[in-house]
Parts: C-alpha cells; sequence; structure tokens
C-alpha cells in the first residue's frame, strides 16, 4: 500500500487548527450555566421567606428552557405551597408540562400534588395521588422520605391511626440521621399512644408492617399499661427486646421511653368536640359523638 505524503507546510496548517480548535471554549448548555440568583433564590427558602422564594423561582423558570426550567418551576410550586398560596402552587403545577418531566420531577409534582390537597383538607385525593405510583428504590432518597412522610400525614388526617404508624416506619427505614431516626421513632409511638388499648390488642392479632409493626403495637401497648410504674416498665422493656431481638428501635429511644411514653400517652383531663347538628354533616357528626361517648364509657381493663 503507498502512502500519500503530505506537504509540510499543509501539516503545519492543520497542526495549528487542532491546537486552536482543542483550546477554543466550548458553550455550555444553558441548563447547566449556573445563575446566581438559584442561590438568592435557596437563600430565601432557607429564611422560609416562601413567597418571595417562589416569585424568583417563577422569575428564573421563564429565563430558562428544558430540565433546569422544570425544576425551578417545580421549586416554585413548593416555595408557594410553603408560604401558603395554595392557588400559585395549583396553577404553577397545572402548567407543568407532566410529559417532559424526568422521574423524579415526576414525583416530585406527584407530592406537591398530594401535600396541596393536604393543605385543601382533601385527603382523600391525597391518599389517591400518592397510591397512583409510588416511588422506586432507585429514585432520589429524599423524595423517598417525603413521599413517606406525606403519606404518614394523609392517613393522620384521614384519622388512620395505625396506617399512619406504618407509614412513619416506611420513614425510619430510610432514614440515617439519628437525631432524624429518634424524632421518627417517637412519633411512631405517639401515633399508636392515640389508640385505646383494646384497639392496640386487636391490632397485634394481624399487624401491619410485619414483625415490626407488631413490635411497635406491643411497645405502645407496653407504655400503656405500666406508664405509671417505672420499674416495671423497664422490666417489660427488657422481656420485649427478648421477644423482638431485631426490632429497630434505638437503645436511646428504649432509655428514655418511660419519659417519653408519660408525655405522650397520659390523657388530657377534658377534651371538647364541636360537631354539627343540622345540614348536611349532621349524620356523620351524630355517628362520631356516639362513637366518641361509647369509647369514653368502655371498661378499660389493665392486665399485668
Amino acid at each position: 500500500m503507498q502512502l500519500r505524503r503530505i506537504p509540510l507546510r499543509l501539516s503545519a496548517i492543520l497542526a495549528l487548527s487542532l491546537a486552536l480548535g482543542a483550546c477554543a471554549p466550548v458553550k455550555e448548555p444553558q441548563d447547566t450555566v449556573t445563575d446566581p440568583e438559584i442561590s438568592r433564590a435557596q437563600s430565601l427558602m432557607a429564611q422560609q421567606d416562601y413567597l418571595a422564594a417562589s416569585s424568583l423561582y417563577q422569575e428564573l423558570a421563564s429565563r430558562h428552557s428544558g430540565s433546569l426550567a422544570l425544576d425551578l418551576r417545580l421549586s416554585a410550586a413548593d416555595a408557594a405551597l410553603k408560604g401558603n398560596d395554595l392557588a400559585t402552587a395549583a396553577t404553577l403545577l397545572e402548567q407543568t408540562d407532566q410529559a417532559a418531566l424526568s422521574p423524579n420531577q415526576a414525583l416530585l409534582r406527584r407530592l406537591l400534588g398530594a401535600e396541596l390537597a393536604l393543605a385543601q383538607r382533601r385527603a382523600d385525593r391525597a391518599l389517591q395521588i400518592l397510591q397512583q405510583q409510588p416511588p422506586l428504590a432507585s429514585q432520589r432518597l429524599d423524595l423517598r422520605q417525603r413521599y413517606q412522610r406525606d403519606l404518614a400525614d394523609t392517613y393522620r388526617q384521614l384519622g388512620k391511626l395505625p396506617q399512619a404508624a406504618v407509614a412513619l416506619q416506611g420513614l425510619d427505614a430510610l432514614q440515617v440521621d439519628l437525631q432524624q431516626r429518634l424524632q421518627t421513632q417517637t412519633e411512631i409511638l405517639r401515633t399508636l399512644a392515640a389508640l385505646n388499648e383494646q384497639l392496640l390488642q386487636g391490632l397485634q392479632a394481624a399487624p401491619e408492617g410485619g414483625s415490626d409493626g407488631e413490635g411497635w403495637l406491643a411497645l405502645a401497648l407496653l407504655g400503656k399499661r405500666l406508664d405509671e410504674d417505672p420499674q416495671a416498665l423497664q422490666a417489660g422493656i427488657q422481656r420485649w427486646r427478648m421477644r423482638f431481638p431485631d426490632h429497630p428501635a434505638l437503645p436511646e429511644l428504649l432509655a428514655t421511653f418511660s419519659e417519653r411514653l408519660r408525655l405522650q400517652t397520659r390523657p388530657p383531663g377534658q377534651v371538647a368536640v364541636l360537631l354539627p347538628q343540622s345540614g348536611p354533616y349532621a349524620g356523620v357528626a351524630a355517628a362520631l359523638r356516639d362513637g366518641l361517648m361509647i369509647s369514653h364509657y368502655a371498661p378499660v381493663s389493665y392486665t399485668h
């Protein structure tokens, strides 16, 4: 095979062109350029100036395009929601191009939609949104944690405290920070402690959340029975730990269990309930009133 010889002058020109091309700055796509105003919007969020942050995020979204614009629009909706500007949050979510969203952006949009429904006291709608498509294990951890929190808040608004406790157990399983886990686990106990002993016993027959769920129910029941006797409570905790050796309850939680349960389970002296006696909700109110009265006068047996 014969090789063609390139004239020396032409070789020099080509080499110089390649060198200049390598040194020339590459223009970044618009969506990858860092906008200093984004940092200012984030600072406004940190200062809890949510409405100002929402306005700035909306302005920034109009300046950019592509995925960055979608992120900014969702951030604007999030800030509006935190600032209790529900109308703006709803408009921003409606205007978001769902077909262009990445999986994480689509998940965030669903979470914001559920949180908007909760703020509007539409827990049924929030639950419908959350149950449409639960997050995948491959999606962002913070979004999966937020999903469990929203699910717990939804069930609590619906009055389904056992399901709220199960959702909090899911949140605890996703958390790494010790203080966050301790706070979540305390909330699990607070949620279950709101149930009466008879209901806790019934839930233990078919617990949600597997053996961990059964362990939380047993721990809450233990606290309701022995909260006035610290020594008996500590002995009961030791027996509980032997029964549930792999339970995720933190040692720090169990070490202060008596104090935490005393704060969570001590019933108030009086409770006022305001219910309508006429109008479209009178029937529901009557059922609630009857249920409260039955629960109030129901005998409670304590078995040590």
